[in-house]
């Protein structure tokens, strides 16, 4: 792992950043001692403080009924589960509300498309959807590894919008379909 090799050649831990990627269980690998100071970038909250992710471990860990290990509950993956789906019911929601039952393709986009500034109570950076932009709005933030938990560092925020727009439009110009 990159990390642990800063560590061996004498690079700053708190110099190296990482994506959302670098989990608990990679910290658990690096040492929470060692890996002190490494930061990522990540779009959904770490962590269980999370209202959502207190509510699953309240409603269903306590009982004994949730899905799969409680541990697991602490990792970032779980969080971005939970973000990824919890806009889908948020759209659902959102669809139902203006046009009630049964969805429909078009009603499902269009919620979508009504979705703003939705952060799932503070579980992710908050999405806006678009017809233009069905991204969400791509924001990050910077968090950092004190020693047993992630701090966050920065605000939500999304950087060179310009830029990546241009790209996409020049990659989606050369695409096609045989």
């Amino acid at each position: 792992m990159a990390s642990k090799e800063m560590k061996r050649n004498g690079f700053p831990i708190d110099r190296y950043l990482s994506v959302n990627w670098l989990n608990e269980v990679d910290i658990n690998n690096i040492g929470a001692e060692a890996a002190k100071g490494i930061l990522r970038g990540t779009n959904v909250a770490g962590g269980q403080e999370v209202p959502l992710v207190k509510t699953m471990l309240d409603t269903f860990y306590a009982k004994g009924e949730g899905s799969g290990p409680e541990s697991l509950v602490r990792d970032v993956y779980y969080n971005t589960g939970l973000a990824i789906f919890s806009v889908g019911l948020e759209a659902a929601r959102v669809a139902i509300e203006k046009n009630g039952s049964p969805l429909t393709p078009e009603s499902v986009k269009a919620g979508f498309e009504s979705i703003e500034d939705f952060d799932a109570n503070g579980l992710m950076a908050p999405v806006t959807v678009t017809p233009e932009d069905h991204g969400g709005g791509g924001k990050t933030r910077v968090e950092q590894w004190d020693g047993s938990t992630w701090v966050p560092l920065t605000d939500w925020s999304a950087d060179y919008t310009d830029v990546v727009w241009e790209v996409i439009k020049e990659s989606s110009s050369k695409f096609t379909v045989e």
